[in-house]
């Protein structure tokens, strides 16, 4: 962050920052009747007594008819509704076909909580909520159809406390460039932060295979490049190593001592292997069990044990197109790397927001 009386530390974590208490244990009364799986139209797919509180219309599966998103809730009215999230999309037939059909993605229950609210907007579902009481809690999430599969592609989480609102923190994160836009207070007090972070995978293997690299990436435009070049880093690690590969997409490929690491003090640190492959990518490999990289990572721990964090910068130098790249935005802060013990991206399916209590925080204090 910039400016020395800054207390605060932006701690990215796809997995534990997402993570709520309570996992929703007791809290639904019985079903009621369950939801057709087509209906003629959005209102259809809510037989009673379930309400729709929100929906939205729009294409999103890129075949050119509007689809639909309806939060429905049935039983008590506000914090105490059971709630789910409806996608259907619409069929050549005019009909409507149930997608999704989801009780953990939306506040529920005994939350103090006012209505989920969902949008559609270039083919992404947003779903925004709000919780809490003095501790007042906002948040997005974007998801996006993906190759059958509805990826978390961003969201932004609102924490401010009724008694401080200089204490005022907010996290916006891209996972499909890997930007993250941080700040701390409100009015011109306010701190603010901007980098990027790039989130690694578990693997089982001692060696990456083609399938354990997930959407998950940082970006970075080539600038001043032909055709708009950019180079894609990803990330996956085991217990004991942890691989980055890069590559320039549309360019020729990266060689040797194209990718460079270094820490929050700008120290180099040196891979133990980088080779390239015959898809034209780079893959450097680094150990976590010893020297810099060891050090780095004990000093980022997050509030989970086994999910960690570390401040580090990487450059891409590309010879062929003779500019030089790094994950860093500028400021005083490096860019972080995040060592999640998920296998793969994350998915609606995967967030849990009946309880709304955040078990970790966003930003921990310094």
């Amino acid at each position: 962050m910039h400016g020395t009386g800054f207390k605060a530390r932006v701690t990215l974590t796809l997995l534990t920052s997402l993570a709520l208490a309570g996992a929703g244990q007791g809290i639904h009364a019985q079903e009621p009747e369950p939801f057709p799986a087509k209906a003629k139209t959005p209102r259809e797919l809510a037989p009673k007594p379930w309400r729709i509180e929100s929906s939205a219309i729009g294409d999103l599966n890129k075949d050119g008819r509007p689809d639909a998103a309806l939060i429905v809730s049935s039983g008590a009215e506000g914090a105490n509704a059971q709630r789910k999230l409806i996608i259907a999309f619409k069929r050549k037939d005019g009909l409507f076909e149930k997608i999704i059909e989801n009780d953990t993605a939306t506040i529920s229950g005994g939350t103090a909580a006012a209505s989920p609210q969902v949008s559609i907007k270039k083919g992404v579902v947003s779903l925004s909520q709000s919780w809490g009481g003095r501790q007042h809690h906002e948040s997005t999430h974007k998801y996006q159809y993906r190759d059958g599969h509805w990826m978390l592609i961003g969201y932004t989480i609102t924490s401010a406390e009724e008694t401080d609102p200089a204490g005022r923190r907010s996290l916006d994160i891209n996972l499909l460039t890997g930007d993250v836009s941080a700040s701390v207070g409100t009015g011109t007090g306010a701190q603010h932060e901007r980098f990027r972070e790039l989130w690694a995978a578990r693997i089982d293997g001692a060696e990456p295979t083609p399938s354990d690299w997930c959407p998950h990436t940082v970006q970075m435009p080539i600038p001043g490049s032909e055709d708009h070049k950019i180079v894609t880093l990803q990330a996956v690690h085991s217990n004991s190593k942890l691989f980055i590969r890069a590559q320039v997409e549309g360019g020729k490929p990266l060689g040797a001592g194209d990718v460079i690491m270094t820490d929050a003090e700008g120290n180099k640190i040196a891979p133990e292997s980088s080779r390239a492959t015959i898809y034209g990518y780079l893959i450097n490999e680094y150990d976590l069990t010893q020297g810099p990289l060891k050090d780095a990572v004990g000093k980022f721990n997050t509030a989970s044990s086994n999910e960690k964090l570390f401040r580090a910068n990487i450059t891409v130098h590309p010879r062929a197109d003779g500019k030089k790249l790094t994950m860093s935005t500028g400021g005083k802060r490096p860019a972080a790397i995040f060592l999640s013990e998920r296998k793969g991206a994350v998915e609606l399916k995967d967030i849990d927001m009946r309880q709304g209590s955040l078990l970790h925080p966003l930003i921990n204090p310094m």
